[in-house]
């Protein structure tokens, strides 16, 4: 057994040997799980402020074109207001038509109103704006001796067969030269 004991011993140191590396490799492997847990939350911190963020710029991004189609909404808003002003300005500013010129000596100047309800189909490629008025009606100035006489030559000129309305007239106040 004696003779043995240098194997005995050598044994001992090599398994001493192998336990020491082996509690270093543990240790080792330990310390690399630890760093990587680290590293690995570290990441997905990253990540959750990441999707945080892409979802703070997607959210802008989505404000952002929601305003634009406000803004445009409100710009086709302005110019359709804008527009609408414009043909009430115009509209407003009532121009005269002359039914007939001619007068005597004695005639008075009456205003008319002519409409025609339905002048879309009288006049199928006619712009908007001149429908719209014969919709609304146009005032017309007439010269004549009396308030009937003015409506039957406005009578005349726009016939009731063919859609006209012909308002009842009035008279025009002062001489009617200015016109």
């Amino acid at each position: 057994m004696m003779e043995h004991l240098g194997l005995w011993f050598g044994l001992l140191g090599g398994l001493v040997t192998a336990a020491q590396v082996a509690a270093s490799v543990s240790q080792r492997i330990r310390r690399v799980r630890h760093l990587h847990l680290v590293r690995r939350r570290k990441l997905q911190q990253a990540v959750a402020q990441m999707r945080e963020k892409a979802k703070g710029s997607l959210d802008l991004r989505r404000e952002v074109r929601g305003m634009e189609r406000e803004l445009a909404r409100l710009t086709g808003g302005i110019d359709q207001g804008e527009a609408s002003v414009e043909r009430a300005r115009a509209g407003s500013e009532s121009q005269l038509y002359v039914v007939d010129e001619r007068r005597q000596e004695g005639d008075s100047c009456f205003v008319l109103t002519v409409r025609h309800p339905h002048f879309g189909s009288l006049s199928r490629n006619a712009p908007a704006d001149l429908a719209e008025s014969w919709r609304q009606g146009r005032r017309y100035v007439v010269w004549a001796a009396a308030a009937k006489l003015a409506e039957a030559k406005t009578s005349a000129r726009f016939p009731a067969d063919r859609g006209y309305v012909v308002g009842t007239p009035e008279p025009l106040q002062g001489t009617g030269d200015s016109l």
